[in-house]
């Protein structure tokens, strides 16, 4: 699923579906497996891809959503398995996946970013930021407002903090820098912590 700035006032949905199969009848039946149903109620639009009755023989279709969103409009994606992924968007956003990596660039509003197993990449993001995640690699940089990072394990890196940082961890190593008026919360049961930036009035390290 990937998020993109919308050109006008409207979100415009686009799909793409591939299914497999040892001929075209059985690539034809494993397409039909994938039910993409789009509802709307009042203010919010509700996308849905379903897959009700595929049996685990041969290679699962798949589908590849792409959504763009008007500045101001707040987004929610839940995947099971699944990359997401968000570019240009003026909104704020909850990005969730089970299995996949995240990725956003040059995002403005409130990121909440969930994954049990995946990496997260985020680059040029401004506003409030949340990231939880079991395994996986965390990166993220821009002006990154009380950034709030837990993980069991994988390292974290965060350039251009502002506010108060909670960072909790297992194992991994923690690097923050060009942190301004930071306040600190941190907790690492193994793994390096390395702080570079400016602390807030009577703030410690």
């Amino acid at each position: 699923v990937e998020f993109v700035a919308a050109d006008g006032d409207e979100i415009v949905v686009d799909g793409l579906r591939r299914g497999f199969g040892w001929n075209e009848a059985a690539a034809q039946d494993s397409l039909r497996q994938l039910e993409l149903l789009v509802e709307e109620s009042g203010d919010t639009l509700r996308i849905e891809l379903r897959r009700p009755s595929f049996a685990a023989v041969g290679r699962a279709p798949t589908a590849e959503l792409r959504v763009a969103l008007p500045a101001g409009v707040a987004a929610e994606a839940e995947l099971v398995s699944g990359e997401l992924r968000a570019e240009g968007v003026r909104g704020d956003l909850q990005l969730r996946t089970v299995s996949g990596s995240v990725s956003a660039s040059d995002t403005a509003g409130r990121l909440d970013v969930r994954t049990t197993s995946g990496d997260v990449e985020l680059s040029d993001h401004s506003g409030p930021l949340a990231i939880e995640t079991t395994s996986g690699e965390v990166q993220a940089d821009g002006e990154l407002a009380d950034p709030r990072v837990t993980t069991v394990s994988g390292d974290v890196e965060l350039d251009g903090t502002v506010g108060e940082l909670e960072a909790r961890s297992i194992s991994g190593a923690l690097s923050v820098t060009d942190a301004r008026d930071a306040r600190l919360r941190i907790e690492s049961t193994s793994g390096d912590v390395e702080f570079a930036g400016a602390l807030a009035a009577g703030a410690s390290e």
